[in-house]
């Protein structure tokens, strides 16, 4: 997946610090997360830090190596988005 790719990439022959997926001419790749509040909502308080602290390595890493974050749901808000990923 996304370790895997970012990996491969400081090995390709075209590599060069700062440039991202795009460069080396890799497609981009969609996470869809579809209802995402209703799951939220089923976890434990231990489960909901657990996949909200990989959810932040994918939209933080997954960048450069092309990897991006589409989370849906019925009524996004304020309380659920919090902070740098509201955007």
């Amino acid at each position: 997946g996304m370790v895997t790719r970012s990996e491969e990439m400081k090995l390709h022959p075209n590599y060069r610090t700062g440039e991202n997926y795009a460069y080396l001419g890799l497609a981009p790749q969609f996470l869809i997360f579809d209802e995402y509040v209703a799951f939220l909502e089923m976890l434990t308080t231990k489960r909901k830090t657990a996949l909200l602290s990989q959810l932040k390595k994918i939209v933080m890493l997954g960048r450069q190596a092309g990897y991006f974050l589409i989370v849906a749901c019925q009524r996004p808000d304020a309380k659920v988005f919090r902070g740098r990923y509201q955007r």
